[in-house]
């Protein structure tokens, strides 16, 4: 990691850790307010990481931005910070390729769907969208990019807070998953757009979101695994700690095991995105990456609360806050049956002479963009896990 990228992920870690640790202002109506703590994230200029120089960002890629996904998730953050990165993102590619011009939006969080049966009609110039979504992330209290294919073509569609909540166009089933986090289903009939692009190339949002839940759920396995590890050492039973036990330990172990491979995948999904050239081209490796991590969380949650014992269940203790959404993210943008057919579906279209070539093909492209980067292992093609490297867990509030 260069000195540059090692900067910014220790300054965003400390931002993290102060966002978790900042109680949030109760509303009349018993919900929790977010929108100061989200003006911090704006202040910092985290939702602009992945827009170039010119376009006040910091040309980050993909790789270094799943680093930041993993310390969202290693935090614990009640905030849709990685959605609007990648949300800005392609809307900032859209614009590029469109004369319309973005129209100018409050600084509001803007979370991600892919509409699998959107129609786009037109009343005059006005673009009408119709279609339904389920289990829609942070709706309606962001705004909503949504992707979908019409007839031939893939467009990008900016749906403004304000209008998901108008009864008239839009019904609005929300709910809260085990986390705590808002979402919502929805359906729309003829609802104005704010802002439609079409794009001259496939544009599927459920992949980029896959890739960001991905990392984020390494980012939260490895808050637990470190949490455990420093409560086996801490808790003592029989005038030991528990952590000297030979069957804690080899728990541990298998925690540890599912951590590295949850991380492992994901950051080579990253990589393979800066490689390709973006999240669809590397479809297949976040397929790979949000199934590995999906499998992960049923032995990485159970280790982590039979070794924490009853403690781990109160609400008073901080575990809850990454298990119940590693439980909820796993289902977010494609859950394991999902991912699985993606992935079936991809080798398929192999024949058996081809497999190999296809895969080490693409893992040869990694290996060379990165040498290409002078050894810079934040470069085009990423680097290893932040899980590698030693400190203490992050507290939450």
């Amino acid at each position: 990691m260069n000195s540059d990228n090692a900067l910014l992920i220790d300054m965003v870690r400390k931002l993290c850790k102060e966002l978790s640790q900042t109680q949030m202002d109760a509303t009349d109506g018993g919900s929790m307010s977010r929108e100061h703590l989200w003006q911090k994230v704006e202040d910092f200029g985290l939702p602009y990481f992945m827009l170039p120089a010119d376009a006040g960002g910091f040309d980050g890629g993909w790789a270094t931005a799943a680093k930041l996904f993993q310390l969202f998730g290693e935090y614990a953050l009640p905030l849709p910070v990685g959605e609007t990165m990648i949300a800005r993102h392609y809307m900032h590619r859209a614009q590029s390729l469109s004369p319309q011009e973005l129209p100018k939006l409050e600084e509001v969080p803007i979370s991600l769907a892919h509409c699998s049966d959107a129609i786009i009609t037109l009343n005059g110039d006005v673009p009408l969208l119709s279609g339904a979504l389920r289990n829609a992330a942070w709706t309606p209290q962001s705004n909503l990019l949504v992707s979908a294919t019409i007839g031939d073509r893939s467009v990008l569609a900016l749906l403004a807070r304000d209008q998901l909540v108008t009864r008239s166009v839009c019904e609005v089933d929300t709910f809260r998953n085990t986390a705590a986090e808002p979402r919502a289903h929805l359906r729309w009939r003829r609802l104005p757009l704010t802002a439609l692009w079409h794009m001259p190339t496939f544009t599927n949002l459920m992949t980029a979101g896959a890739l960001l839940r991905s990392a984020q759920m390494s980012g939260a396995m490895q808050s637990i695994l470190s949490r455990s590890i420093n409560y086996a050492l801490e808790r003592k039973q029989f005038g030991r700690a528990i952590g000297k036990f030979q069957v804690i330990q080899h728990d541990l172990a298998r925690l540890a095991e599912q951590v590295a491979a949850a991380q492992c995948a994901a950051l080579s999904a990253a990589r393979a995105a800066d490689t390709e050239g973006g999240t669809e081209a590397a479809e297949f490796e976040i397929a790979a990456a949000k199934l590995r991590t999906n499998i992960a969380v049923a032995p990485a949650t159970t280790i982590a609360h039979q070794v924490h014992g009853a403690i781990g269940f109160t609400l008073e203790h901080p575990l809850h806050q990454f298990t119940q959404r590693l439980f909820a993210w796993r289902s977010d943008f494609g859950n394991d049956r999902y991912w699985a057919l993606t992935l079936g579906n991809s080798l398929r279209q192999l024949s058996g002479v081809d497999l190999w070539p296809f895969l080490t093909a693409r893992s040869d492209r990694q290996v060379v963009a990165r040498q290409a980067g002078d050894g810079d292992e934040d470069g085009t093609a990423g680097n290893s896990v932040n899980g590698s490297e030693s400190r203490a867990h992050p507290s939450v509030g």
